[in-house]
């Protein structure tokens, strides 16, 4: 098992080891946290992660951002992600690996209108460095955007050093519940 793989597995446990009820209200704090911040409330396009299984929950500051800002979501199709429009999350359908993603019918957004990018990752380092979930998607998505990337993550996803490679970009701010790292 590679150290990328391995990291990935702890910081995965880490997070899955989480009670619902402790989740809830580190999300709280990750969400508030979020809100706040100056970048996020000047923002008008953002482009959220839809959040899967025990992840950092977005839905909730989806919500809270329809109405003022344009709010985008991300959809697999094929090595790529297209990002689409939302008016709600009702627009949210079971699409690749069962995670929900936009409908295909719904407008589509060129990658370069987007202020910020909310990034998945298993784990991160102070450096801004993350670990995905071994696809690459955003990654790809990443390379070509000049967006604010802000990483959100339970503490306990943080890890001394991410091994990166030449292609990794990393995010700019880390969000977690007990703080916010800001890499600019």
């Amino acid at each position: 098992m590679s150290s990328k793989a391995a990291l990935r597995h702890l910081a995965l446990a880490r997070r899955s080891a989480l009670h619902p009820e402790e989740r809830e209200e580190r999300d709280f704090k990750i969400m508030q946290r979020l809100l706040s911040l100056k970048d996020f409330t000047s923002a008008g396009c953002v482009l959220f992660y839809v959040s899967f299984g025990s992840e950092v929950d977005t839905h909730d500051m989806m919500n809270r951002s329809f109405g003022g800002k344009t709010v985008l979501a991300p959809r697999v199709d094929g090595d790529n992600l297209h990002l689409h429009e939302l008016t709600s999350l009702d627009d949210l359908k079971p699409g690749a690996y069962g995670i929900l993603e936009p409908d295909a019918s719904l407008p589509v957004l060129d990658p370069a209108k987007v202020d910020i990018i909310i990034v998945p990752g298993a784990a991160f380092d102070l450096r801004g460095h993350r670990i995905g979930y071994g696809k690459g998607y955003y990654d790809r998505l990443l390379n070509n955007v000049d967006a604010l990337k802000i990483g959100l993550a339970y503490d306990r996803q943080m890890v001394e050093q991410v091994p990166d490679e030449p292609h990794d970009i990393p995010v700019d701010i880390i969000i977690t519940n007990e703080r916010m790292v800001d890499l600019r």
